[in-house]
């Protein structure tokens, strides 16, 4: 009987290398260990809720005049905006919230 191995999702393991980037980031600034485990505890709650926030869609109705060629066309320009849209306002929080995650360090530490 074969084992199944189970990798985890894409969304887990993005999460896991951005908790491991700041966990280097605050150790290369010589934070201590307990320093550096409350901090990451702290921030990345807001990194997981800064994605869900970004992710959401966008609901915006469509003339019925409209022909279904070109609602096709519609749909798919706003979809790539709006993914563009969402990777640059996902990446702006993520350098806020890393800025954060040094700032309260800095506070936990002295």
């Amino acid at each position: 009987m074969s084992k199944i191995v189970e990798f985890p999702s894409r969304e887990i393991r993005n999460d896991l290398e951005i908790e491991n980037a700041l966990r280097e980031s605050l150790t290369e600034r010589g934070f201590s260990e307990e320093t550096v485990a409350q901090t990451v505890s702290a921030i990345m709650p807001l990194i997981k809720e800064s994605k869900t926030v970004v992710a959401q869609g966008l609901d915006a109705p469509i003339p019925a005049s409209i022909s279904e060629r070109d609602v096709s066309e519609l749909k798919a320009s706003l979809s790539t905006s709006l993914q563009a849209y969402q990777r640059q306002v996902g990446d702006f929080a993520l350098k806020i919230l890393m800025l954060l995650a040094i700032e309260y360090a800095s506070n936990a530490k002295g």
